[in-house]
């Protein structure tokens, strides 16, 4: 049996008596329901509701074809679900307290900081209160539906208008914008997407406009502009890239999103970040050298690659010599040459003669 606490201090259970036949106890074990419940999920919802996964057998199932979904989660709510079931969202006696079907939803539970309860019902999504006052329902001014909503962090949402719904999930598509938990605009439904990046440390936002990317502060406050061709953020510093039109060559360099200015210059071929470290590993004219994050060449693009293996003793690095690089789906692969091992000054710790190193 699975024990809730109701809000007057009482207690309610809900259990299986067969496989798939799930009902409402309450705290004298007394049914709640007649008719069972496909599935109760476990979790509840602001102490007073539940959701309950209806059996479509017993003649609840909506006409036309079903499509295939993913597997539900049948523990944590704040999960999608399979479009081919149909939910509901009951109070603890089992009596519904939406009036339309529920085919998605996200919920405020222990493992998120949702304070909004998200339902898509016939194609729509709406983000409803503890009260379930419809919060988050239509574009500021408009009488459009939201075709996607998902919470991002407590008070902030990302809100969807348009795009093609496959029937689960975000549509393809659409454009976008920022709503809170009170349903005020907090940035305005006009991107192409809008993705959260670097979440932990920096709380900022990556949208897309007319084929260009920048950044936005949970606020909806501009932090950099929508320009670059992509934006890679790791502890604020954000990996930038630059396309040139004639000859659709790259060009990258690193925007600091703490101080909203450009940490390093849009110059380099090549540019990737060594995580956990001060360094990045650049490369101009098919030559590799190392950079600090403000912007310190540490060594010259002197090398036919340079790599950090992740277990390689601080302020070492292999690099190789009189080998050719080649891009593939993986990264960059190194053919011929040799091998050696180099410091951050770029001292030569192990000569270049071998055709293989390992860190062990």
């Amino acid at each position: 049996l699975i024990v809730f606490e109701t809000e007057c201090n009482g207690l309610s259970f809900a259990g299986e008596k067969k496989m798939e036949e799930w009902y409402l106890l309450d705290g004298k074990g007394n049914l709640s329901n007649k008719e069972p419940f496909k599935y109760v999920y476990f979790s509840s919802i602001y102490n007073k509701y539940l959701f309950v996964k209806l059996d479509n057998s017993k003649g609840n199932k909506k006409k036309g074809k079903s499509k295939p979904g993913k597997k539900s989660d049948d523990i944590n709510p704040k999960f999608d679900l399979s479009p081919s079931e149909e939910y509901t969202l009951v109070d603890y006696y089992g009596n519904p307290v939406i009036k339309d079907l529920i085919e998605e939803f996200k919920a405020p539970s222990a493992y998120n900081d949702q304070k909004l309860i998200l339902l898509k019902s016939n194609g729509k999504w709406t983000g409803y209160d503890e009260a379930l006052n419809p919060i988050i329902q239509h574009p500021k001014g408009s009488d459009e539906t939201f075709s996607f909503i998902e919470n991002i962090h407590n008070d902030i949402y990302i809100v969807q208008i348009g795009g093609i719904d496959e029937g689960y999930g975000k549509p393809n598509g659409g454009v976008y914008g920022i709503y809170n938990s009170l349903g005020d605009e907090i940035s305005p439904i006009i991107y192409e997407d809008i993705a959260t990046v670097d979440w932990y440390t920096s709380k900022i936002l990556k949208v897309k406009k007319n084929g260009k990317y920048g950044l936005i502060s949970f606020d909806g406050n501009e932090i950099a502009e929508v320009l670059y061709n992509d934006i890679d953020c790791t502890d604020g510093k954000c990996i930038i890239s630059l396309e040139n039109p004639q000859n659709l060559t790259k060009k990258y360099g690193v925007f600091d999103a703490n101080t909203g200015k450009i940490a390093i210059p849009i110059q380099y071929d090549y540019l990737n970040n060594q995580n956990y470290t001060n360094y990045y590993i650049y490369a101009n004219n098919n030559k590799f050298g190392l950079i600090e994050k403000n912007g310190n060449i540490l060594i010259k693009p002197t090398y036919s690659f340079i790599e950090l293996p992740f277990n390689a003793k601080e302020g070492l690095f292999l690099a190789n010599v009189y080998g050719s690089t080649t891009a593939t789906s993986y990264g960059l692969e190194v053919e011929g040459g040799n091998w050696g091992v180099i410091n951050t000054k770029g001292d030569t710790i192990i000569p270049f003669q071998y055709k293989k190193i390992e860190f062990t």
